[in-house]
């Protein structure tokens, strides 16, 4: 990262020079740009802390209800076998 950032300010000092390297310096920008969102994203992935298990407590009885009220209204998976994985 600070590789490309050094490079892309020597390619703005030639340019004092009246060198045009205007089309390297937006690649090397832009390859700036990548490696330092893949930075905060590498570090997003390390540090914040993944959600494992959620504990689900539902009211069996609602629940039950709200299937027969949708396989009442014409939805037939409401009433679908149980999926155990």
């Amino acid at each position: 990262f600070l590789s490309f950032i050094t490079i892309s300010s020597f390619l703005d000092f030639l340019s004092e020079f009246g060198y045009d390297f205007k089309l390297l310096k937006s690649i090397i920008g832009l390859s700036a740009l990548i490696s330092f969102i893949n930075l905060f994203y590498f570090i997003a992935n390390r540090k914040i802390p993944k959600a494992v298990k959620f504990d689900v407590y539902e009211n069996t009885k609602v629940v039950s209800h709200g299937l027969d009220v949708q396989f009442e209204a014409g939805i037939k998976e409401a009433k679908a076998p149980k999926i155990v994985s």
